[in-house]
């Protein structure tokens, strides 16, 4: 990142006006990246749906290699049996907005026992290598 350094005192208009550009230039770069994370969520969907198809998990290409990563992820069904679970066993650094997935699963693996109330979908990806 550049910083400007200025010779010259600046007055506040001018700087209330360079503080106005640098916002609409922000404006154009947030609708930009945007549109490329939308390009690239498309792009990474046909990918896997690809893979799926030709029934492997890793492909290379000349710059890049994908592989589909899985996880379990919850997916909370009934919150009322889950919150007085929660309550009851005093785990409730698994709520934030959502179930906080490296809680879920620590507890999962130590208890060896599914949560009340939680469901599990697998969450997939692409993780993306430079080659």
């Amino acid at each position: 990142m550049v910083t400007k350094t200025s010779v010259a005192p600046k007055t506040i208009g001018a700087l209330i006006d360079e503080l106005k550009k640098i916002d609409t230039r922000r404006a154009v770069l947030a609708v930009e990246e945007k549109a490329l994370k939308a390009d690239r969520d498309l792009i990474e969907r046909d990918i896997i749906a690809l893979m799926d198809k030709q029934d492997t998990r890793i492909g290379e290409g000349k710059i890049a290699r994908a592989s589909i990563v899985e996880s379990e992820e919850p997916t909370v069904e009934n919150w009322d049996t889950f919150l007085m679970w929660a309550r009851r066993t005093n785990n409730l650094h698994l709520v934030q907005r959502r179930i906080s997935a490296p809680a879920w699963r620590e507890i999962r693996a130590l208890k060896k026992t599914e949560t009340p109330g939680i469901g599990v979908f697998k969450k997939r990806s692409l993780s993306l290598r430079a080659v």
